[in-house]
């Protein structure tokens, strides 16, 4: 009897080991986001939708960290590539200029909006002209999916809904164009209540139109279902307070949110590539996970659903995918280029998964960096926090701020909960005072945190 409980419990520690669970603070996010990036920086990674999401993941990355070697590589990958979208001959429709390009080709312009919203001098502007102009173009022109229908409005397939969406409001937010967000609230959705999204379900459909009424046991795609995720994230960030266009966005994501907690594997944490028939694969598939993990953390930074109710969702998600990550820092168990469920091993691994593991490192980050109520922080209005959260909220900066007695560390946020500035404190600040960067002040910067030590 002794000898089995001995064994038992070295079986116990040894799969403890095996599967240590993950730190939930700011340096240990820090450390594996920037290890799951830094396994593929590259300036020559490609453009397509591939390599695309892969830098929405490096951009991510230096957001939190502002490491500049995630925003150098960035601009050097968006000068090689000379901010244009991938024009290799797969063209939909006539922009009536130089930019031809499908709408998987769009990813691209994430990144090189993210790339101009880190310094959005004039001189600048020539990193998003493409991205404008076709943008421009779908909203004022010619609607998805181009030639011609336009009182049918649809991206063709719901991966574009991650690939090009976002663009529009991108786009919007950088020129003060309100017609972008009007398009892209059409488009959207007349895609998901004519096409794509089950109501009855708040899930997407596969890669067919009107999948409510003709399929009467869905089978709904992790990784597709995924792609709106994020999509449905990137745009909301982007849109300006209280549109009716902004309220469904809202409504979308809450509702998409509480129906994937419903089928998270107690276990793991993790999705199956069928959704809601976790039997026709069993293994976890992580290129939908991620986004999951994504979405209902910056549903929760964004005051949109309840912290308490979602944050062990959301942390257990990041403690399975944490757990997929292979010797090679890649992410295994990643579905490739597929447009249905199927089949995963540990082995596969890909871009876009890595990049997506990032973005959710990126809200995790800013939930434990910012100590926040049990409503989240609100997308456009200042972060809610009591003074024993020691969260201060600043509309204005001076250079020199008073340090508190104790204090290890300064973190400053933007008024979207963006990380811009962080830290280490002496204990020998000069007289008390720490001198800010000059271009931080001129941030806009909203809240002060200081940390202990």
């Amino acid at each position: 009897m002794k000898s089995s409980i001995l064994s038992f419990l070295s079986l116990l520690l040894f799969v403890q080991s095996a599967h240590p669970q993950p730190e939930f603070t700011s340096d240990s996010i820090e450390k594996v986001c920037m290890r799951v990036a830094d396994s593929r920086l590259s300036s020559r990674m490609d453009r397509g939708w591939q390599g695309g999401t892969f830098m929405d993941g490096v951009m991510a990355v230096y957001q939190m960290t502002k490491n500049r070697k995630y925003l150098d590589t960035t601009i050097a990958w968006g000068n090689y590539y000379n901010w244009m979208p991938n024009v290799d001959g797969n063209n939909v429709g006539n922009h009536g200029d130089t930019i031809k390009s499908n709408f998987d080709s769009w990813c691209c312009f994430h990144a090189y909006f993210e790339v101009f919203d880190a310094d959005t001098s004039p001189a600048n502007f020539h990193r998003v002209k493409a991205a404008t102009v076709s943008s421009q173009y779908m909203a004022y022109v010619d609607p998805p999916p181009f030639g011609g229908n336009k009182t049918d409005p649809v991206w063709p397939i719901f991966d574009h809904l991650y690939m090009s969406a976002p663009s529009l409001a991108y786009a919007g937010h950088v020129l003060h164009d309100t017609v972008m967000f009007d398009s892209l609230y059409k488009f959207y959705k007349n895609t998901a209540g004519r096409h794509h999204y089950c109501a009855k379900d708040s899930l997407w459909g596969s890669n067919v139109f009107n999948i409510c009424s003709t399929d009467p046991d869905i089978h709904y795609w992790a990784q597709g279902n995924g792609w709106v995720s994020g999509s449905l994230c990137l745009i909301h960030k982007n849109l300006p307070k209280g549109r009716a266009g902004t309220q469904w966005f809202e409504s979308m994501i809450q509702a998409h949110v509480t129906s994937l907690v419903k089928y998270q594997d107690t276990t793991d944490g993790l999705w199956r590539s069928d959704i809601n028939h976790p039997a026709a694969y069993p293994s976890k598939e992580t290129s939908g996970s991620v986004f999951f993990c994504y979405e209902i953390l910056y549903a929760i930074n964004n005051g949109l659903v309840d912290r308490s109710a979602f944050e062990p969702a959301a942390k257990k998600a990041w403690t399975g995918l944490v757990r997929c990550i292979q010797n090679d820092s890649h992410l295994g168990y990643a579905q490739g280029a597929w447009s249905s469920p199927g089949p995963v091993t540990v082995t596969d691994n890909n871009e876009w998964t890595d990049g997506g593991f990032c973005m959710a490192g990126s809200e995790l980050f800013k939930l434990v960096s910012l100590t926040n109520t049990s409503s989240g922080i609100t997308a456009r209005g200042p972060h809610n926090a009591t003074p024993s959260q020691r969260l201060l909220l600043c509309p204005g900066l001076s250079r020199r701020i008073n340090v508190p007695d104790g204090a290890g560390a300064i973190e400053i946020y933007t008024l979207k909960g963006r990380l811009l500035y962080r830290k280490l404190l002496s204990e020998e600040q000069e007289d008390g005072k720490i001198t800010l960067p000059s271009e931080i002040v001129r941030s806009n910067a909203v809240a002060i945190r200081f940390n202990r030590p």
